[in-house]
């Protein structure tokens, strides 16, 4: 049987906002950004009531999202270079391998191991296996990948993954265009194998695990979310991670109404599913280093550092990351506009 015949297809009724065109692909890229010559004073007013907005979302949780996103020029957006961080398990069940920047999620189930996301394409033998061998986890095991968007450092290296260890890798219809459209000339790593498609709402099911995509468009045409239960000792809890964080905003362009709809809609997706942890694949703003050391300390009994402890927390994550990505945009407009 043809590998084409054993492609698994996730189907279910997609909202308006999940359909994934592939000839949206074109349209929705990013723009290049040039930051204007100067800033109006129009521009600063919006600016700062987007800036107080998101201070006022923030509370004292969420700042570092504010310091961070909240700029009139470039967000840093890390490298490939950054600092790694000691390969750690989370959660019973939730592991995280990678660098400062940018990291790759490991979901153990009873028969297996998902991936979120899979890291640079030259940092799989380098960063990510030493990383699973450190903790216990045998490759052999993964049995899906799941790319969040198609962007290299995302997708990069579920090729190898797929090749070596025959993973499956899943990604939205429009992302697979994505990666499968890049320009073999642009520097961009082959795309994986075609495999799994993931609509809206359809659980990844493997053993005991559960890993649920939503779309959230905007940073690419088919990026997606996923939320995902996760243990700790005999408390379970809900966790998201946000796969279309555009931490470059102004380069969104024409998409960034998308972008913004898709955080509005996926807050209020969290909201109905009890979400109430935070991890990030870009853990630039979400104050993942602080929560690891606390982790690292925690004695018995004590909160886990990665659970949010109000109700709105999550809410108010998203919020102000809309906030911010409202004022980096009004700092970006031209000012001949």
């Amino acid at each position: 049987m043809s590998r084409n015949a054993n492609r698994l297809l996730i189907r279910l009724t997609v909202a308006p906002l999940a359909v994934f065109a592939s000839a949206a692909v074109v349209s929705q890229q990013p723009v290049p950004f040039a930051p204007p010559a100067r800033i109006t004073s129009t521009q600063a007013e919006s600016f700062d009531q987007h800036l107080q907005a998101a201070r006022a979302s923030a509370g004292t949780e969420w700042l570092g999202v504010v310091e961070h996103m909240c700029t009139r020029g470039q967000v840093v957006t890390g490298s490939a270079q950054d600092p790694l961080i000691e390969p750690v398990r989370i959660f019973d069940n939730v592991y995280a391998i990678g660098r400062t920047s940018t990291v790759v999620y490991v979901i153990a189930t009873s028969a297996g191991l998902v991936l979120i996301d899979s890291g640079y394409p030259d940092q799989v033998d380098s960063v990510l296996l030493p990383g699973m061998e450190q903790l216990g986890l045998d490759p052999l095991d993964i049995r899906y990948v799941i790319v969040l968007h198609g962007h290299a450092d995302h997708y990069g290296g579920s090729p190898h993954l797929q090749e070596r260890f025959g993973a499956r890798v899943v990604a939205s219809e429009a992302d697979w265009v994505l990666m499968e459209d890049s320009d073999p000339n642009s520097g961009r790593p082959p795309a994986p194998t075609r495999d799994v498609v993931a609509v809206e709402g359809e659980p990844i099911l493997l053993g005991d695990g559960m890993v649920t995509p939503f779309p959230v468009p905007g940073h690419t045409p088919g990026a997606i979310s996923v939320i995902f239960p996760v243990r700790d000792g005999d408390a379970t809890h809900t966790a998201a991670v946000f796969g279309g964080t555009a931490l470059t905003v102004p380069r969104l362009g024409d998409a960034l109404p998308q972008y913004l709809e898709s955080i509005d809609r996926f807050a209020s997706i969290a909201s109905d599913m009890g979400v109430d942890v935070v991890l990030q694949n870009h853990p630039l703003f979400d104050g993942m280093p602080a929560k690891l050391e606390r982790l690292k300390d925690r004695s018995a009994g004590e909160p886990h550092p990665f659970v949010l402890a109000a109700p709105d927390s999550y809410q108010r994550f998203m919020q102000t990351l809309a906030e911010c990505s409202r004022a980096q945009m009004a700092a970006a407009v031209s000012s001949e506009d």
